[in-house]
C-alpha cells in the first residue's frame, strides 16, 4: 500500500475533501470498472468475516458470534452491485427515450450499533454501485470496530484501482460531526440507520435525506396456520443474533383458540415460557422507571437475562428465546427491546389480532408477518400494516435479504419512505429525451 494515507479523519472538512476527490476519480470509471472493483472489493473482505465478528462482539457486548458471522458474509456476497443499476429506453417516430441514473457525489451514512460492520459493508457496496463515495459515522460504542472495518475496505480499493478514501470515516465519535457531515455543501446525500433522535435532526436539510427509523415489527398467527411452522420461524428470528435486527418481530399476536399450541411449539424451538410473577422481575431489569429500555439488556442472550432478573432456570437447557403471555399495552409489546423476548397477546379472531398489530406497530411502516393458509386473511393483513417489509408464512430473516432470494440489506427507510434500499436508491434518475425520427416496424 505504498502512497496510501489513512482514511480515518480527525476534521470533517480534510475528510469531506477527501471523498469529495475520490467521488471525481470514481466518476472516470464506466459500469463495467465499477463491478469490477466491486467483485475484487468483495473477494477481499470475505477473509476478514471472522476477524471482524469478533471485533463487533467484543466491543459491543451484544450480539451472537455465529450469527455475525452469518450477517457480514450476507453483507459481503449478498449486497447487490452496480448491475443492479439499469438503464431503460424507449422510442417512437418522435425520437429515443432514455432513463438515465447518475451517482449524487458524497454521500455521509450514519450507522446503528447492532450491527455495524455489516452495515458498513453494505452501504458501501451499494454506494459505490451507485457511483458515489461514502463517509461512514459510527456509532460510540463500536467506533474501534468501525475505524477497523473503515479501514480494511478504503485500502482495498485503494489497492484495486488506486483510488482512496471512496470510503473513509472520523476518527472519534462525536455528535457535532453528525450535524458537520450532514450540513456540510458538498455533503449531497444523508442516509441514517438508527434512532429517531438522529432522524430529527436530518429535518430541514436541503439534500437528498434517507432515514431508517425506528421498528416494532409483530407477526400474527391465525386459527388455520401451520403452528409448528409459525414458531420455528419466528423463533428464528427472534433469537438470530439476539434480537438485535431491527426487522426480527418484537411481539406476536395469536388466535386464542391456538395459543396453547402455539407456546407449546415456541418450547420445541427453545423457548423458556415464564409465569406473570417471573415476568414482572424480568419487566425490572429490562425498563427503568420512565418506562424506557435499560441499554444493558440490549442484544444479550437468555442466560444472561434470566440471571440478571433473578429467574430460577435449568442451566443445562438450550433456551434461545423468552416467551411468555400478556395484553398489547404491556411495556414489551408496545416497546422495541432489540432482546430475545417473545411477548404474546391473544386474540378472539383475525379482526381483533389485525387491530391489535396495527397498534401495536405503531405506524412506523417497517415490518410485520402473518402465518396464515387463508388467502383472505393474508392481503388484508398486507393492506392494513403498510410496512415497507411483509413476510407471509415464513422468516423475517427473509427481509432483510439473509435467507430466500433476495437481495442483502440493513437500511430499511421507513421514515423517508424508500423502504428496502438498492443501488438505485442511491443514484439521481434523468430522462434524456434524443428528438429525431425513429421508424416504426
Amino acid at each position: 500500500m505504498e502512497g496510501y494515507v489513512s482514511g480515518i479523519f480527525e476534521d470533517t472538512e480534510a475528510a469531506v475533501d477527501a471523498a469529495r476527490k475520490a467521488y471525481e476519480m470514481l466518476s472516470t470509471f464506466t459500469l463495467k470498472d465499477r463491478i469490477e472493483l466491486i467483485r475484487k472489493l468483495r473477494k477481499s473482505l470475505l477473509p476478514r468475516v471472522e476477524e471482524f465478528a469478533s471485533l463487533e462482539r467484543e466491543e459491543t457486548g451484544m450480539g451472537v458470534y455465529r450469527d455475525k458471522v452469518t450477517q457480514i458474509r450476507a453483507a459481503i456476497l449478498g449486497t447487490p452491485g452496480a448491475n443492479y443499476v439499469n438503464v431503460g429506453a424507449s422510442s417512437d417516430e418522435d425520437g429515443l427515450v432514455v432513463d438515465e441514473y447518475f451517482p449524487y457525489g458524497v454521500a455521509c451514512v450514519i450507522h446503528p450499533v447492532n450491527h455495524p460492520v455489516a452495515s458498513i459493508i453494505n452501504s458501501t457496496i451499494m454506494l459505490l454501485a451507485a457511483g458515489n463515495s461514502v463517509i461512514h459515522l459510527g456509532p460510540g460504542r463500536a467506533m474501534d470496530t468501525c475505524e477497523r472495518v473503515v479501514s480494511a475496505i478504503d485500502s482495498a480499493i485503494y489497492d484495486i484501482c488506486g483510488i482512496e478514501h471512496l470510503a473513509c470515516s472520523m476518527k472519534t465519535n462525536r455528535q457535532e460531526y453528525n450535524l458537520q457531515l450532514m450540513q456540510h455543501p458538498d455533503v449531497t446525500l444523508v442516509v441514517v440507520t438508527g434512532g429517531n433522535d438522529i432522524a430529527r435532526k436530518t429535518f430541514g436539510l436541503k439534500k437528498r435525506v434517507i432515514i431508517a427509523g425506528a421498528a416494532n415489527p409483530v407477526a400474527i398467527v391465525d386459527e388455520g396456520a401451520d403452528l409448528q411452522k409459525a414458531a420455528m420461524d419466528i423463533a428464528e428470528a427472534v433469537s438470530f443474533d439476539n434480537n438485535l435486527l431491527c426487522t426480527s418481530e418484537k411481539s406476536a399476536v395469536v388466535h386464542t383458540g391456538v395459543i396453547e399450541e402455539f407456546l407449546c411449539q415456541l418450547v420445541f424451538e427453545h423457548a423458556i415460557l415464564l409465569g406473570k410473577e417471573d415476568v414482572t422481575k424480568l419487566e425490572n431489569v429490562v425498563f427503568n422507571a420512565e418506562c424506557e429500555v435499560n441499554r444493558t439488556v440490549v442484544g444479550q442472550s437468555v442466560p444472561t437475562l434470566l440471571d440478571m432478573a433473578g429467574i430460577q432456570y435449568d442451566h443445562s437447557m438450550d433456551y434461545r428465546l423468552i416467551a411468555f403471555l400478556t395484553d398489547c399495552t404491556n411495556p414489551f409489546v408496545i416497546t422495541e427491546v432489540a432482546a430475545p423476548i417473545l411477548p404474546v397477546v391473544a386474540a378472539k379472531d383475525f379482526e381483533e389480532a389485525l387491530e391489535m398489530a396495527v397498534m401495536i406497530e405503531q405506524g412506523q411502516c417497517h415490518t410485520a408477518s402473518i402465518h396464515s393458509k387463508n388467502i383472505e386473511h393474508l392481503s388484508t393483513a398486507s393492506r392494513r400494516m403498510r410496512t415497507a417489509i411483509f413476510i407471509k408464512n415464513g422468516s423475517t430473516l427473509y427481509g432483510a435479504g439473509l435467507k430466500g432470494n433476495g437481495h442483502v440489506t440493513f437500511t430499511i427507510a421507513n421514515v423517508s419512505g424508500e423502504g428496502v434500499v438498492s443501488p438505485k436508491t442511491f443514484v439521481r434518475s434523468r430522462k434524456c429525451i434524443l428528438l429525431a425520427s425513429f421508424e416504426r416496424v
